[in-house]
């Protein structure tokens, strides 16, 4: 496996991996929450509705599973309606095509 792996990035040079780390840490959610002043900055299916501490999901504004890093500067408070709703999409994409 580490073979074709290594094989992999000679042929394609700029490929990255993804950012091992998927969820945000429990430090980096409260310098989000407290930076988007607890407001779902999504606003696909609200119009940011402040989120409790307990009801909000820390979203990833370039999608991990697109190459986004799980970093506070790519992280944004999401209302859980929200975040469920664009799944790994943009989020002006989603809005657009709502």
């Amino acid at each position: 496996m580490e073979m074709l792996l290594e094989d992999l990035h000679r042929t394609v040079p700029d490929l990255r991996p993804l950012d091992p780390q998927r969820a945000f840490t429990d430090a980096q959610r409260k310098v989000i929450w407290i930076r988007d002043g607890k407001s779902c900055q999504v606003r696909t299916h609200c119009e940011g509705q402040e989120c409790d501490w307990d009801n909000w999901h820390a979203d990833h504004k370039i999608a991990w599973s697109k190459g986004g890093t799980t970093t506070v500067e790519n992280g944004q408070v999401c209302c859980p309606s929200c975040n469920l709703s664009k799944g790994a999409s943009d989020p002006e994409a989603a809005a657009a095509a709502a």
